[in-house]
């Protein structure tokens, strides 16, 4: 995911059904998808879906559904339903670095701490990479899971953010994939805020700040 969202990036490789069945559940309406319904327990949740031809206009009209986007279009927790069959990790809460052979990421959970059903605040900067990423995992997994449960606090609705959230997501980001210029042709202003789905992106937020800030220091 964090390679695949590099702009430079033109290919993906590897297991991308995850990756598919990921999209079906938190973004339904992006593209066409076969639901067979509840999945016997001893099952993977991805055998629920059935995958559909492309739509029509291929990467176009896809990357016209994302910008379209709208807050309730987005299913940040579609798991609940399923935790009798496939409890929480609690070490999901987990944030800093992974390993696997030569290969080392961030995972940060304090970056989207809806899917956690927790209220987004504005996360932390990225880390720098350790040394030794091995042992950090040992000697501070306990203590990131227990600092996540403190910091971040239930959520009182689905995707609650705190008041200065998005001010700040579009100081750092792109809320379009297709530019404004592109897209309305002929009109005089590129700014986010003037485009009409912009608002619609922007849903209810928390007066209570869940947790630090990179302003805090």
């Amino acid at each position: 995911m964090g390679d695949g969202a590099v702009h430079d990036t033109r290919q993906l490789g590897g297991y991308m059904t995850l990756l598919q069945c990921w999209i079906y559940e938190h973004f339904p309406r992006i593209c066409k998808r076969g639901d067979r319904g509840a999945v016997p327990a001893h099952l993977p949740r991805a055998c629920r879906w059935i995958a559909k031809h492309a739509v029509e206009g291929g990467l176009v009209t896809y990357r016209q559904r994302l910008d379209a986007l709208l807050l309730e279009d987005v299913v940040f927790t579609p798991y609940d339903d399923d935790r009798a069959n496939h409890l929480f990790e609690d070490i999901s809460m987990f944030s800093g670095y992974l390993r696997c052979a030569g290969v080392s990421v961030p995972y940060l959970s304090e970056r989207c701490l809806r899917q956690f059903g927790r209220i987004q605040c504005i996360p932390l900067d990225v880390p720098p990479r350790p040394n030794n990423i091995d042992w950090v995992w040992q000697t501070t997994m306990q203590s990131s899971v227990s600092a996540f449960r403190m910091l971040y606090h239930v959520a009182s609705f689905l995707g609650e953010v705190t008041t200065d959230y998005y001010a700040w997501y579009m100081s750092v980001s792109h809320p379009l994939i297709i530019p404004r210029s592109t897209a309305h042709a002929g009109t005089s202003s590129d700014h986010p805020s003037d485009h009409p789905s912009f608002a619609a992106h922007v849903g209810t937020s928390s007066a209570a700040h869940a947790g630090p800030s990179s302003s805090d220091s």
